[in-house]
């Protein structure tokens, strides 16, 4: 059996990594879909917001508050779709929307060898997403010893033998 995971940076054009990640999936396989979505709406799209001026604080602060929790019901209901798709495989597959600080706790245990297969959609779109860009992606693909995929934006940008 081997566990496969796929981290979700971006829902941005995804289709073609779950794909990837469910031709993976044997018969006695597990799957495991981490998502991750901004809990504060980046910087450019506050002072997009915040250059509009006129809109004062309180409709400011409710524009970000309904955006994130747009995105957040998108992203739930992707999981819930990987899910549902997953259920056509033999394999086991399980999905969950994590916080920064259970990435970490993620990213221990694919080092520590708790994954045999790593698969993980990223953005380079700052106006998306300034949390994931902070995270340190080349540093860890450096410190694992398995095979990944990274995406950025649905498009295989690196693969290792």
């Amino acid at each position: 059996m081997k566990k496969i995971v796929l981290v979700l940076f971006s829902f941005a054009k995804s289709e073609k990594v779950i794909s990837r990640s469910f031709e993976l999936l044997g018969e006695e396989d597990e799957l495991y879909v981490a998502g991750f979505i901004e809990q504060k709406v980046p910087n450019s799209l506050s002072d997009l917001i915040s250059d509009i001026g006129f809109l004062g604080d309180k409709v400011t602060e409710d524009v970000k508050s309904t955006i994130i929790a747009e995105y957040k019901k998108r992203a739930d209901e992707k999981l819930d779709l990987i899910m549902e798709e997953g259920e056509e495989y033999a394999g086991t597959v399980k999905a969950e929307m994590l916080s920064k600080k259970e990435l970490s706790d993620l990213e221990k245990q694919v080092k520590n060898g708790q994954a045999d297969y790593l698969l993980i959609n990223y953005t380079d779109d700052q106006f998306l997403s300034e949390e994931v860009l902070d995270y340190p992606l080349d540093d860890i693909l450096s410190k694992i010893d398995i095979p990944y995929e990274v995406y950025y934006d649905g498009e295989l940008s690196k693969k290792s033998d």
